[in-house]
């Protein structure tokens, strides 16, 4: 049962070791034009284009978002050389982005589904924190079981 107490408290105590610096939604806001998404992303999977607008959808079911977040292998150096297919409908996918962009290449909106691009970094002092707290709460259980154990007698209830 200790060992449940202690495990929970890990399971909430664990994220103090990370701070989050931009939120999924500050990260996709930033990106403004088509310029800046390829530099990211590089070319779309599918394009669509629909009431003036011109929508480009990245396929992430096989992308681990770590590889979203550090930028694409495959970047394109001028975004006005994308070629990918357009579609009337696009794919459905578990996991994607889309994003809208203005006739001058201006982001309007994304879309985005299964995917966390949040950026984080390691937080040392909640991690320092972490571990003192963990090993002082240690010391501290070790201790009441053995004064509890040495002030007993470890046979004194044998056999009752």
């Amino acid at each position: 049962m200790k060992i449940f107490i202690i495990g929970f408290a890990l399971l909430f105590a664990l994220p103090a070791c990370k701070t989050i610096v931009h939120t999924h939604q500050q990260v996709m806001l930033s990106y403004r034009t088509r310029g800046d998404v390829v530099k990211q992303f590089g070319s779309p999977d599918e394009m669509a284009e629909n009431m003036g607008m011109i929508i480009w959808m990245y396929n992430c079911d096989r992308k681990p978002d770590k590889v979203l977040r550090g930028g694409s292998a495959a970047a394109v150096a001028d975004s006005s050389t994308i070629h990918a297919p357009l579609v009337a409908k696009f794919t459905r996918h578990k996991r994607y982005m889309q994003f809208f962009f203005d006739q001058q290449g201006n982001v309007v909106s994304y879309s985005s589904r299964g995917v966390d691009l949040t950026q984080t970094k390691n937080n040392k002092t909640g991690t320092i924190l972490l571990v003192t707290g963990l090993t002082l709460a240690t010391a501290a259980a070790v201790f009441v079981v053995v004064v509890g154990l040495t002030m007993q007698g470890p046979l004194d209830n044998w056999g009752q």
